[in-house]
């Protein structure tokens, strides 16, 4: 999907909307979302937009690659951040060293919820998770274990 009609820029800002809102019919999708995480003349997404194009990964029933796209954050953290940027100067050597406009940006934090949702594929089945949707993408994991507080108590989730 072009930026702008009769352009020839890409990006994964667009596409990865364009998968969410089937835009993009659904029996490409998945051909497009592997053209976007390998790309790179796509223009790509910071690291707080990567939210959009992971629920998109998830979507299209790549989730187990998930893990696999936490360099940025595996980056800030090798870099000493101890909360995440909206976008890692230093990981993006062509971007001018004052581009970070916030060092502790809440839209970067969302992994910590992906863990629940995408990892260990929580997600509620009815309204209240009243019943309760396990289906895990544990990419490079063997295991994973979760606890979840829901109104009927803790859950403990067991996955291999």
């Amino acid at each position: 999907m072009f930026e702008t009609a009769g352009d020839a820029v890409f990006s994964q800002h667009s596409n990865s909307l364009a998968i969410l809102t089937n835009t993009i019919p659904q029996e490409h999708q998945k051909e497009t979302m592997t053209i976007l995480l390998s790309d790179p003349d796509f223009i790509q997404c910071s690291i707080y937009y990567k939210f959009y194009l992971l629920r998109a990964l998830k979507k299209v029933g790549m989730g187990d690659q998930y893990l696999d796209q936490l360099e940025e954050w595996d980056h800030a953290l090798a870099e000493g951040l101890t909360t995440f940027p909206e976008t890692i100067v230093n990981y993006y050597p062509e971007l001018p060293s004052n581009t970070s406009r916030s060092d502790c940006h809440a839209w970067s934090a969302y992994p910590i919820y992906d863990f629940l949702y995408t990892v260990c594929g929580i997600e509620p089945g009815s309204p209240g998770f009243e019943s309760v949707i396990i289906k895990p993408n544990l990419g490079k994991f063997l295991w994973q274990g979760a606890v979840i507080e829901l109104h009927q108590g803790l859950q403990e989730i067991d996955m291999e």
